[in-house]
């Protein structure tokens, strides 16, 4: 599939409206982009395009990796040098994975904001990496309750015509519980 540049460009404008405070989102400051994820190296190139265009005097921008601060994690917990053997280690592995990742990327993420606020856009990309031990939506939602200022526009691999599931929504379109404002393709 061919990059959405539509698609993209709405997503830019709306992260920018929120950065400018000219979109009130109710309940906060995430917004997400699907898209294929064969077009990984893709997105990855129209981030760093991006970061030129949008930021100006007052706007910044930076991008933040998940998908480093899975390697960190896995690093620091010495996961990496385990020589698992038995369906008790590996679970033992899964859980401490799906149990503490979000909140290990939610602070690592906090971290490298360091209290930036909100005019400050923060891409994070490469968030296929945290599955599937974990979603966006959860670590999303650990993120809110780190309160983190910067607008978080956040890049998955996933469908919006899979109402959400991609993201980690399990059943239903997304709601208004939900941790961002899925801005991507309008037809798939």
């Amino acid at each position: 599939m061919a990059w959405e540049s539509e698609s993209w460009q709405r997503f830019l404008d709306t992260a920018l409206q929120i950065a400018t405070g000219k979109r009130h989102d109710w309940r906060n400051l995430f917004l997400l982009f699907p898209y294929e994820p064969t077009d990984e190296r893709e997105a990855l190139l129209e981030v760093q395009n991006a970061r030129s265009r949008l930021a100006d005097g007052s706007i910044t921008t930076e991008v933040i990796s998940w998908g480093a601060y899975v390697a960190l994690f896995l690093k620091t917990q010495g996961f990496l040098r385990l020589n698992l053997s038995r369906p008790d280690e590996y679970r033992r592995l899964e859980l401490n994975l799906t149990d503490r990742l979000p909140e290990f990327l939610a602070d690592r993420t906090q971290q490298a904001l360091g209290g930036q606020p909100r005019t400050h856009i923060a891409f994070v990309v490469r968030t296929g990496a945290i599955y599937p031990f974990t979603t966006i939506s959860q670590t999303l939602a650990v993120c809110e309750t780190r309160k983190i200022g910067a607008t978080l526009a956040v890049l998955g691999p996933g469908h919006v015509s899979d109402r959400g599931r991609s993201f980690g929504l399990l059943a239903g379109p997304p709601h208004p519980g939900y941790p961002a404002l899925i801005v991507g393709p309008i037809s798939e």
